[in-house]
């Protein structure tokens, strides 16, 4: 426990905290080595700078996602697979950081800001406009977080992509500015620019003119959208077991819960791929981008089940059209 608050520089009021945080600490050491010998290296957990919280104060500031505030099939468009689509024409495995890897930006860090909306919303149209416009431009998630306020996107106290990406197209006619023009993250609510003031340049501003949302809990949608619009806007439902993510695919029972009510943090989607089982069959995953920075996971990034033990990937996706 000494090491754990030397290496991220833990300090606590008093005795009492110090004790009620040791404890936690112990506990969810016994718990991962618990799961790393129930998974037996199919998928790796490691202990990091999360040791000393329970999962609801760690949801708390790095989560953020808020359910959609009325039903996403009335509120947007719906994505449709085409009349003659045969799904037996998906590739096996897909992932936008090999296919294209210029659309893919380098992974974030939201902070102690329940802002995960943002870079959720921010990443889905920076990859739907470089592989629509073959130009990468960094978006300002400090934009998203100040200037789409609502009674559902609430800046740090979390939000919904699709909620902030109506109020994108309604106050600003779908405009975004760059981050260059607006300004870099400060992992706190802050004051809105207007659009308008920081510059009325093209190359200043991106532009977004619909959002569509993926079918309900529909896999085979999900893989063609995701081929053929780019990377997608997930929510997740963060067990304890994601906490501590670091290699493989997490395959848990306990994300069996994927229903709306269960989400709690946002992120993307940039792909699928296939692994073997312990009874040698396969079995596809989702390959998901989080916003916890690059020591977070793999890399930043993490893999599950897909189907029913997703954590809810499927339950409320979507993209921007631009």
């Amino acid at each position: 426990f000494d090491m754990f608050l030397t290496r991220h520089n833990k300090h606590y009021p008093h005795a009492k905290e110090h004790a009620k945080r040791k404890s936690i600490h112990d506990a969810n050491i016994e718990r991962i080595e618990m799961w790393n010998q129930e998974h037996s290296g199919r998928t790796v957990f490691v202990p990091n700078e999360f040791l000393d919280l329970e999962v609801d104060e760690v949801m708390s500031f790095r989560g953020g996602h808020i359910p959609a505030s009325i039903s996403r099939e009335h509120q947007f468009t719906v994505y449709e697979l085409p009349t003659d689509f045969d799904a037996s024409t998906l590739p096996k495995e897909f992932d936008w950081r090999s296919h294209l890897p210029e659309s893919v930006g380098p992974i974030q860090d939201q902070g102690f800001c329940g802002s995960c909306w943002a870079f959720s919303l921010n990443f889905a149209i920076e990859s739907r406009w470089y592989i629509t416009n073959s130009k990468f431009v960094k978006l300002p998630e400090q934009f998203t977080v100040d200037c789409l306020w609502s009674e559902h996107t609430q800046a740090c106290d979390g939000g919904e992509a699709g909620d902030a990406a109506v109020l994108l197209l309604d106050r600003f006619q779908g405009n975004i500015p760059t981050r260059d023009a607006y300004g870099s993250y400060l992992s706190s609510d802050g004051t809105c620019y207007e659009v308008s003031s920081t510059s009325s340049s093209s190359s200043s501003m991106v532009q977004i003119t619909n959002w569509v949302v993926i079918p309900y809990r529909d896999d085979v949608a999900m893989k063609h959208a995701l081929l053929k619009k780019g990377p997608l806007s997930v929510a997740f439902n963060v067990v304890d077991e994601s906490l501590y993510y670091a290699n493989g695919v997490l395959d848990v029972q306990s994300c069996s819960k994927n229903e709306a009510v269960d989400l709690d943090h946002a992120i993307n989607v940039v792909g699928w791929g296939v692994d073997t089982l312990d009874d040698g069959t396969e079995a596809q995953h989702w390959i998901l981008r989080n916003s916890w920075s690059t020591l977070w996971g793999d890399s930043g990034y993490f893999r599950v089940r897909m189907g029913e033990r997703d954590c809810g990937v499927t339950t409320s996706a979507g993209f921007p059209e631009v």
